[in-house]
């Protein structure tokens, strides 16, 4: 495949640089990319997001059609609806593996036993310094019991996903004893690089799954947090490094400011990456849309790939553009096509920044072919009403502006 082939494609055009052979020949990408979407879990952790059962169903249901290799359905212990929830979602058979949540404890084992699931996720804060000062724990409590239950899920036929907790600002001496105990007198398939509180920078995770490559053989995995809003750049970075696994979440909800979101995270290995992926992106907006709705929590209008606004035009300039480039290629003017994700066509706005483009726009959609002189007296009054509105105009507001102007 040509280098063309790979930034100029049916729905996006991006930068060659991209794909040159001196960035290509650094990277250690896996051969398959796994995504584990934490939504039903770790996005119940945002703040005031309550899902009930029924709406973690379909949740887990638009996860499946859209294409996640595993679910992380919730933590058993947290309720009786939630493990109910997980029973329910597991009897679907869906296609994706469905994983449990639980604290390295044989109790919290048994309940994810309970739900018939394929997997867990087992967490341990790795950090000596949070073990001592934020659990009262000593450091050889919480290696002990990672063990334990590691162990005792493994000999119960689970896959083991050990999820260390705020690994990124672990003693790192600390930390390989810690993965070291686990691998010998417990047990991991996997093992969860954690960025607990957003606060390493790409860079440092490449250092860090390096320096973790050289003292374990064990598949890797990422979990990033986004308080400086480094979620998916630090996923990313790991994926660079050959870690095989990145959990996001819908709409990047999440504990404090979130995780990687997984519409951005599937939309950059595709387009940016050109990494073949088998997700059905025409269900990813409808997907976030749902969450949207359950969660009750609005993506912003400009959110990077879902948000409401990011196909709306206002500016006079780009307006222009949009309907100089409609007659040749859209791609020349947005960062990929709307329809790719199953949203809606662009759609160009008028406001204080509109210029002559939206107006013969917006007139043309009204089925009406104003004079130049009666475009531009339109444009100045729709400038003025949206000032004074400090908005968009509706198009209930433009057509009574239009049916003024020439009287």
């Amino acid at each position: 495949m040509s280098k063309e082939d790979k930034f100029s494609k049916k729905f996006w055009k991006v930068s060659p640089y991209n794909f040159e052979n001196e960035i290509i020949k650094n990277l250690k990408l896996p051969e398959k990319v796994v995504i584990h979407d934490c939504t039903l879990r770790e996005g119940e952790q945002h703040p005031r997001v309550t899902f009930r059962k029924e709406e973690k169903i379909e949740i887990a249901k638009l996860l499946d059609e859209f294409g996640v290799q595993r679910i992380e359905a919730g933590m058993p212990v947290v309720s009786n609806e939630d493990k109910e929830a997980i029973k329910e979602i597991v009897k679907l058979g869906l296609n994706a593996k469905i994983y449990a949540f639980c604290r390295c404890s044989v109790k919290d084992v048994n309940a994810a036993l309970d739900c018939d699931v394929e997997g867990v996720v087992t967490e341990i804060p790795s950090n000596p310094e949070m073990v001592e000062k934020v659990y009262g724990w000593s450091y050889e409590k919480a290696v002990n019991l990672s063990a334990e239950a590691t162990r005792y899920a493994h000999d119960h036929g689970l896959d083991v996903a050990f999820f260390t907790i705020d690994s990124t600002r672990a003693n790192f001496d600390s930390f390989v004893g810690l993965i070291k105990t686990v691998e010998e007198n417990g047990h991991m398939d996997s093992l969860g690089l954690v960025d607990t509180f957003g606060v390493c920078h790409p860079l440092g995770i490449k250092y860090f799954v390096r320096k973790v490559e050289d003292k374990i053989q064990k598949p890797l995995e990422i979990h990033a947090h986004n308080d400086y809003g480094l979620a998916v750049a630090n996923s990313i970075a790991a994926l660079e490094e050959g870690v095989s696994v990145i959990h996001a979440t819908v709409n990047g909800l999440g504990e404090r400011v979130g995780n990687a979101p997984l519409e951005e995270i599937a939309m950059v290995l595709r387009v940016l990456y050109d990494i073949e992926t088998e997700f059905n992106y025409k269900a990813l907006y409808r997907l976030s849309e749902t969450v949207k709705k359950f969660s009750n929590v609005s993506s912003d209008d400009y959110r990077p790939i879902v948000g409401k606004q990011i196909f709306w035009t206002e500016s006079g300039i780009v307006a222009d553009w949009y309907l100089k480039a409609k007659e040749h290629d859209l791609r020349l003017v947005y960062p990929f096509l709307p329809e790719f994700i199953g949203r809606e066509e662009p759609r160009l706005v008028v406001g204080k920044m509109s210029g002559k483009a939206n107006i013969k726009y917006m007139c043309q959609q009204m089925g009406l072919e104003l004079p130049d002189e009666e475009i531009e007296s339109l444009l100045e009054v729709v400038k003025e009403r949206a000032v004074e509105k400090k908005d968009l105009l509706s198009d209930g507001e433009f057509s009574e502006l239009v049916s003024k102007i020439g009287r």
